[in-house]
C-alpha cells in the first residue's frame, strides 16, 4: 500500500473519530438527578462551563493525539530525513550512513535500499548501486510505492548506462512511466549511451537540454565532463574538466573501472 493511500485512510479514520467523539460528548445523558444550585445565576454558570468543555474535549484530544502522530511519525524517518538533508548538500559518504541506518530500522521499506542506491551511484560505487536498487525493486513489488514507479528504473538505467550494459539500461528507460520523473536524468542516460556507442554528436544534443544543465552533485558533473570527452571528438579541442565536483567524496577508482576511457579523458584535460 503506498503513503499516499495510508494518509487518506488516516484522515478518515480521524475525522470519523472526531464525529464520533463529539457526538457521544454533545449527547452524553445526564443522571438525572437535578444538582441543588447555590443560585440560579451559579447554575447557569456552571452548565454553561460544562457544555464548553464538553464541546472542546473532542477537539482537544484530537489535537493531542495529531501531536503524538507527528512526532512519531519524524523520529521513525528521522534518518532518512537527516540523509536526505546530507545528499542534498554533497555529503554522500554522512548521508550514506544515516540512509543505511534508516534501512535497518525500516527494512520493510524499498526507500532504504533505493536511498542507498542513490547515495553510492554519487560516490560511484556502482556495482553496490545496482544491487540496492533491485534490492529496493524486490520489496517495491510487494508494497507498491507510487512514488518510486518512475524513479527506481530511472537510477537503474543511470547505473547500468554507466557500467555499459546498454540494452538493459534502455529495457530500463522503456519502464519509466510516460511524462513521469526526471527529463534530465534520463537525457544524461541516453547521452551515456549514445556516447559509448560512438555517436558523440547524438549524446550532446541530449546534454544541451536545459533539465540536463540543471543536474546538481557528482551527477551533474559527469554530464559537463561527458560533454567536454564529446567536444574533444568532434572538434580536437580540450576543455576543462573539474574533477572535484566529478568525484566529490569518492574516488576515480569506481568510475574508472565501469567506463576507463572517460576517466582517461578526465586524467589528460586540463583541470580548473
Amino acid at each position: 500500500m503506498s503513503n499516499s493511500v495510508k494518509t487518506i485512510i488516516l484522515w478518515v479514520v480521524l475525522i470519523v473519530l472526531f464525529v464520533a467523539f463529539y457526538q457521544v460528548f454533545q449527547h452524553a445523558p445526564s443522571d438525572g438527578a437535578a444538582p441543588e444550585p447555590v443560585s440560579e445565576r451559579t447554575g447557569h454558570a456552571e452548565s454553561a462551563w460544562s457544555s464548553v468543555v464538553l464541546q472542546w474535549l473532542p477537539i482537544v484530544f484530537l489535537f493531542l493525539f495529531f501531536v503524538f502522530f507527528l512526532r512519531a511519525l519524524q523520529k521513525r524517518h528521522a534518518a532518512s530525513h537527516e540523509g536526505a538533508r546530507l545528499l542534498n548538500q554533497g555529503r554522500y559518504l554522512q548521508a550514506l550512513e544515516y540512509f543505511d541506518k534508516y534501512r535497518r530500522e525500516q527494512s520493510k521499506q524499498p526507500a532504504g535500499p533505493f536511498n542507498t542506491g542513490v547515495a553510492r551511484l554519487q560516490l560511484w560505487k556502482l556495482d553496490e548501486a545496482l544491487n540496492d536498487l533491485e534490492a529496493a525493486v524486490r520489496l517495491t513489488n510487494k508494497r507498491q510505492p507510487e512514488e518510486l514507479a518512475a524513479l527506481l528504473p530511472e537510477h537503474q538505467a543511470l547505473t547500468l548506462a554507466l557500467l555499459g550494459r546498454a540494452a538493459e539500461a534502455r529495457q530500463k528507460l522503456a519502464a519509466v512511466p510516460a511524462g513521469t520523473g526526471d527529463p534530465g536524468r534520463q537525457a544524461l542516460t541516453e547521452a551515456i549511451l549514445l556516447a559509448r556507442a560512438g555517436d558523440a554528436a547524438g549524446a550532446r544534443t541530449k546534454l544541451g537540454i536545459f533539465e540536463v544543465k540543471q543536474l546538481g552533485g557528482t551527477v551533474g558533473a559527469l554530464a559537463r565532463t561527458l560533454d567536454a570527452l564529446c567536444i574533444e571528438q568532434l572538434t580536437a579541442e580540450r576543455r576543462h574538466v573539474d574533477r572535484v565536483a566529478l568525484y566529490g567524496e569518492a574516488s576515480p577508482d569506481g568510475l574508472k573501472r565501469a567506463w576507463p576511457e572517460l576517466v582517461a579523458f578526465v586524467e589528460r584535460a586540463p583541470a580548473w
